[in-house]
């Protein structure tokens, strides 16, 4: 919101709405719709990618401790297991 502020010359002081600013300008939706729409493309992308894809693998997975952080070490370990699962497919 920041930069369409910025482009129509307005700032904070002024204390204009956010939704002014949209219409003012032609937005009909919020940057946070755009971004939802965004993530549903994605998310509709992945799922048509083959099971052993990797992006594939990571949306599905589910962790099995509740406080789980993801670590570089996890990170590398998905990859490993990923090549593994994919050289095995291929020979």
């Amino acid at each position: 919101m920041d930069a369409l502020r910025r482009s129509s010359r307005i700032s904070r002081k002024d204390r204009i709405r956010n939704v002014t600013i949209r219409q003012q300008i032609g937005l009909e939706e919020t940057v946070i719709k755009e971004i939802e729409q965004n993530q549903l493309t994605r998310y509709g992308h992945v799922q048509r990618m083959a099971e052993g894809r990797l992006p594939r693998i990571a949306l599905k997975w589910v962790p099995k401790q509740k406080n789980f952080i993801v670590t570089k070490l996890f990170l590398v370990s998905l990859i490993k297991l990923h090549s593994f699962f994919t050289f095995k497919q291929t020979h």
